[in-house]
């Protein structure tokens, strides 16, 4: 086991990425990864359903950020524009295969379309309220397909 002071790092580590875990949730997921903060993040996110106390995303305040990438004549849909502005958002080249990995957590159910409850549901269930919480959930759902289990899961 790791020193306290290693510990409490690797928490700390843990909480930036998995927003809304208690420090006692990230110290038990972390424990039953044998204390590997990479490996540990990707099973919360891969089992987020085990840990019903997290906070939930303001849905409200999401609803506020998906007006700047609605369609115009839609506005329950995202627009091209708009894809191409959120993938910027956030970082991802819209040509590459994040994009796809983006719709996987959505769960869109139509490809190359982003619906607006979808949009919603799953980043308030990730525990989201704002681009920058956004942002930093994309990223890791990218960084996450490198682990082989969860890759499986997304192809």
């Amino acid at each position: 086991m790791p020193s306290y002071s290693v510990r409490r790092q690797r928490i700390k580590e843990f909480k930036d990425i998995c927003a809304g875990a208690s420090d006692s949730i990230a110290q038990t997921v972390l424990e039953a990864n044998t204390w590997n903060v990479q490996q540990a993040i990707n099973h919360f996110f891969n089992n987020r359903h085990l840990y019903p106390e997290l906070k939930q995303g303001n849905k409200s305040k999401l609803e506020k950020v998906w007006k700047d990438y609605a369609d115009k004549e839609d506005p329950s849909i995202m627009s091209e524009a708009g894809m191409l502005q959120f993938f910027k958002d956030c970082g991802v080249n819209p040509e590459s295969h994040e994009t796809l990995a983006i719709a996987w957590h959505l769960q869109s159910s139509e490809m190359g379309l982003i619906q607006k409850d979808e949009f919603v549901a799953s980043f308030s269930k990730s525990g989201c309220s704002d681009k920058k919480e956004i942002k930093k959930q994309i990223q890791q759902v990218c960084r996450s397909l490198s682990d082989s289990t969860q890759f499986k899961e997304f192809y």
